[in-house]
């Protein structure tokens, strides 16, 4: 689940303590930034399967450029982290990520079909990392201060949500959901900041590591999926919640 690759963003700011946590998250996700818009493309195909593992039901038919390991050694020189990614992806998915495109070996360890193991291990994960996030940097202000920890809460909230969220009603929801708020932060780019300085080697609310970071929650499968199918809600719930995830998020790369 996505909370992993969360996790690898904040424990690598020990390892690059210059780097913005926008640019870490787009290292641990990249690979998930590239998803979305193939599948729209009809490059990579996927299909929902209630019950193809225990812990999401999408059947990753075929994404050999966005997952496969050759190309993500090869995104991985391009975009540092993108090799952690694809380890991650190794351990949780059931054996779906081809090894090289046009080639159908697949392998996958299939934690997900561990509930408990997979939640306990991603927890444990996610908590450790911020921890040694927190330890790795300091506020200067109060956005500064409030922000990291707004961050951490929404994205608890946002892995409670996706754990338990139902299936979606098709595929073509989870691949819009994936670039909706994409478009708006992309729209964005070049309008001014909204807050006052930002803390340590983060760049600012208007700068591309910042729209990457807020991209990369968004087009996540679980938690945007989540956000798009809750189909009792009215459309203007739905834009709200969505509106409230890209401002908590923003505000933590605005604040780091």
């Amino acid at each position: 689940m996505f909370i992993g690759h969360f996790a690898v963003a904040l424990a690598g700011k020990r390892a690059a303590p210059k780097t913005s946590l926008g640019t870490l998250l787009l290292g641990a996700q990249f690979l998930d930034l590239l998803w979305p818009p193939l599948t729209l493309l009809g490059i990579e195909h996927f299909r929902i399967v209630p019950g193809i593992t225990k812990m999401t039901p999408l059947d990753f038919e075929s994404y050999p450029i966005s997952h496969s390991l050759l190309m993500s050694a090869v995104w991985a020189v391009l975009i540092g982290g993108v090799y952690f990614d694809w380890v991650l992806d190794w351990f949780t998915h059931r054996p779906d990520l081809q090894l090289v495109p046009g080639v159908e070996t697949r392998v996958g360890l299939g934690l997900w079909n561990h509930p408990r193991a997979t939640v306990g291990i991603e927890t444990v994960m996610f908590l450790l990392a911020a921890g040694s996030y927190i330890t790795q940097t300091h506020a200067k202000d109060a956005i500064g201060r409030f922000a990291l920890g707004g961050f951490i809460v929404v994205t608890a909230l946002l892995y409670l949500l996706d754990i338990n969220a139902p299936p979606p009603p098709n595929w073509h929801v989870v691949a819009y959901s994936g670039l909706a708020v994409a478009l708006r932060v992309l729209g964005g780019l070049g309008r001014p900041p909204s807050r006052g300085a930002s803390r340590g080697s983060c760049e600012s609310r208007s700068s591309p590591a910042h729209a990457y970071s807020v991209l990369l929650m968004s087009s996540l499968p679980g938690p945007s999926s989540f956000l798009a199918l809750q189909t009792h809600e009215t459309g203007a719930k739905r834009a709200l919640r969505l509106e409230l995830i890209v401002r908590a998020t923003a505000e933590a790369q605005s604040g780091h």
